[in-house]
């Protein structure tokens, strides 16, 4: 029998509010990210760009946050933007229709925005890791790999069975940022955007949607977030993270037939 003890893990998520704030590039403008808009989508795989990516290496002891810099920016690949599709985990409740304003609310999770803790990803590829901070990170699929149970016990010797679960998760990151700020213009709280759409159409649209990223890729790197157990809450969650490091130009609404629907720009 395994026994363990319990530690507090407090998640971070991020609240937003950045409606004036102005896009990083004119490949992340609202113009250039409508003119996707009736087209169809083409995905590219998050596996094989992953490979394709250098690897990145953290910043040692012997470099100032300048020479850090300047050799993330020497060492990350330029190219096209690429698309990738979000694969929705089970408990996805990203788009939220509200029939008495007939407005169709769409949220970051719909882009895989969650309260995982991006720590170990923010010691890798930022100068000046912050340990309270949120990040503008999405997770683009998330497979479980593992799920077993052992008993644990608290100092009081109270016992317990804990479900641990173990998954590999394809993430995209961007940067670290503060607790007031995100990833998408006009964005209020975690509300991107409030759609108009009748009830019929939303229903509609809801049942065959789904979501991607614009983004482009600059390098690779990998993540650990852990998410420990309580005597209350007795669930732990590890998720092995494959990280596509690069900067996020826009989120898209797609129809069943992959056709984009919706736009938003991000910052």
């Amino acid at each position: 029998m395994r026994l363990a003890t319990f530690s507090w893990v407090v998640p971070m998520l991020a609240l937003v509010n950045v409606a004036n704030a102005k896009p990083k590039s004119s490949a992340s403008s609202p113009s250039v990210c409508a003119s996707y808009v009736g087209q169809n989508a083409t995905f590219a795989d998050f596996a094989s760009v992953y490979a394709s990516l250098p690897e990145f290496e953290p910043m040692t002891e012997f470099e100032t946050a300048a020479q850090f810099e300047a050799r993330k920016s020497r060492s990350a690949q330029t190219g096209a933007a690429i698309m990738l599709k979000i694969s929705r985990a089970d408990n996805y409740d990203g788009l939220m229709y509200d029939a008495e304003k007939q407005t169709l609310r769409v949220t970051d999770a719909t882009f895989g925005r969650n309260n995982h803790d991006y720590q170990s990803l923010r010691n890798k590829v930022e100068s000046k890791p912050q340990s309270l901070a949120s990040d503008i990170a999405f997770d683009v699929a998330t497979v479980k790999t593992l799920r077993e149970t052992y008993t644990a016990a608290n100092g009081f010797g109270a016992a317990v069975l804990v479900e641990r679960t173990i998954f590999d998760t394809d993430v995209v990151y961007e940067a670290q940022t503060k607790w007031d700020s995100g990833a998408f213009l006009g964005q209020k709280g975690f509300t991107i955007s409030q759609i108009p759409l009748d009830s019929a159409s939303a229903k509609n649209f809801v049942e065959g949607s789904s979501a991607a990223l614009l983004i482009i890729p600059k390098f690779k790197t990998t993540g650990k977030s852990v998410s420990g157990p309580t005597f209350r809450v007795p669930i732990e969650r590890h998720y092995n993270q494959k990280v596509i490091v690069g900067d996020i130009q826009c989120g898209f609404l797609l129809r069943s037939n992959n056709t984009v629907a919706f736009a938003f720009a991000a910052k």
